[in-house]
């Protein structure tokens, strides 16, 4: 998948967990040109993919702005469910690896 449309995933995803609520700028290109370890034309796609899809505004010296958070879809849903399902697995195994937790499970932590 082309890198400007994973930096377009993950940034819907943050604005649909709230992190940029409608109404509020994205960091600057430059900022997330860093972030991403990309080049601006790689940012700049990213913000007109989420232009096109209704999300964004863009002003020309101004930023991108919010004005729409995306809707869940069921996949969207079924994808987070996923990973916090894989990351509770790993929690539960580094824990059941603990020394102090495998000689004694009723042990506080």
């Amino acid at each position: 998948m082309a890198k400007y449309v994973d930096i377009a995933n993950d940034l819907r995803d943050q604005i649909r967990a709230g992190g940029y609520p409608v109404g509020t700028a994205l960091p600057g290109l430059t900022d997330l040109k860093e972030r991403y370890g990309v080049s601006l034309n790689t940012v700049r796609g990213a913000q007109d993919l989420l232009r096109r899809e209704g999300l964004l505004r863009i002003a020309q010296g101004e930023g991108a702005f919010v004005i729409k958070a995306p809707e869940w879809r069921v996949a969207d849903i079924l994808a987070s469910l996923h990973t916090a399902r894989t990351s509770l697995d790993a929690a539960i195994n580094a824990l059941e690896r603990h020394p102090d937790i495998a000689a004694d499970s009723t042990a506080p932590l």
